[in-house]
């Protein structure tokens, strides 16, 4: 649990310095998506909306698109579609 948030501590300053540029490139956006979710997981445990289980399951499924990701990313460029 200490991890995750560290994580996204990291994640979020690394943003935070970022920031200054006008346009956001899709590798930004993507890891604003896993900021976003990630914030949304931890909202979800403090308010008690989440159960542990819950909590580790979705991680469990992000950490799964990002290999995907990461996958075809060796394979080419991943396109919209």
């Amino acid at each position: 649990m200490k991890t995750t948030s560290i994580t996204l501590q990291l994640i979020a300053a690394s943003l935070l310095t970022s920031a200054a540029w006008a346009q956001t490139t899709p590798a930004e956006q993507d890891q604003q998506r896993n900021v976003n979710q990630q914030q949304r997981i931890e909202q979800g445990l403090q308010s008690g909306q989440l159960s542990t289980k819950e909590a580790g399951s979705l991680e469990r499924q992000e950490q799964h698109v990002d290999k995907m990701e990461a996958h075809d990313m060796k394979n080419g460029a991943i396109t919209p579609g």
